[in-house]
């Protein structure tokens, strides 16, 4: 197990006592076995990072939580650019999708505008 998700982070030192691991890039990273109380893999653990994206975190927590339908049909418009920051996004306005696909987008690829849909 601690070899199969130390290759899924793509591990960039022998951070997991194996020296096959590859590369860790990520300048924080903790993976912990919450079955045995264990942590697998650690660098720089303690260092105070933000969140990232905690909006889309609790936009999605809003919609779970609402217990929203996941299969309605949502519309990109006008209203869910971003013009405080003017952050760009790959879903053109006028794009329908369903709020299962829309949710994924804003967690998964971090689209601000399938998020504010």
């Amino acid at each position: 197990m601690k070899k199969v998700i130390c290759a899924l982070l793509l591990a960039a030192t022998s951070l997991c006592a194996r020296a096959d691991t590859p590369p860790l890039y990520s300048p924080s990273v903790l993976v912990y076995d919450v079955t045995r109380g264990e942590v697998l893999l650690e660098k720089n653990a303690d260092d105070l990072r933000p969140i990232a994206s905690l909006t889309k975190l609790m936009t999605a927590m809003v919609v779970l939580d609402k217990a929203q339908e996941m299969g309605d049909t949502l519309t990109i418009d006008e209203a869910d650019i971003d013009r405080l920051k003017h952050s760009g996004s790959r879903i053109p306005v006028g794009t329908s999708l369903e709020r299962e696909a829309m949710l994924r987008l804003a967690l998964m690829s971090s689209e601000n505008r399938a998020a504010s849909a």
